[in-house]
């Protein structure tokens, strides 16, 4: 498996997609060497992350403006920043969120 084959990521039932865990440990131990060592800083670059269904997804049905709940941030290096509450997007984008935030 390499940082180009996102094969880590799996199609969900609903053709979203779904994060193997085994596979995704496995990628975690193989970039882990390149992560600590990269320069200027520690970081790591997955090209392809998202299959381009997520991608499109993600752009199609992510809200304009933010909800009830939603956050914006005055600090100059925060001034673009806005925080969503998962709870108030529609169901395929709450399953991403809450795919990245999961164990």
């Amino acid at each position: 498996m390499s940082q180009s084959d996102p094969s880590y990521i799996q199609p969900y039932k609903d053709d979203l997609f779904s994060i193997d865990e085994g596979a995704n440990r496995n990628l975690g131990e193989e970039l882990s060497e390149a992560h600590q060592s990269a320069d200027p800083f520690p970081h790591t670059v997955i090209d392809n992350f998202l299959p381009r269904p997520v991608v499109d997804y993600c752009l199609q049905h992510f809200p304009k403006r933010l909800g009830a709940d939603g956050q914006t941030f005055d600090r100059d290096q925060e001034r673009y920043k806005a925080s969503f509450n998962p709870d108030e997007l529609e169901p395929g984008l709450r399953r991403i969120f809450y795919t990245f935030n999961s164990r």
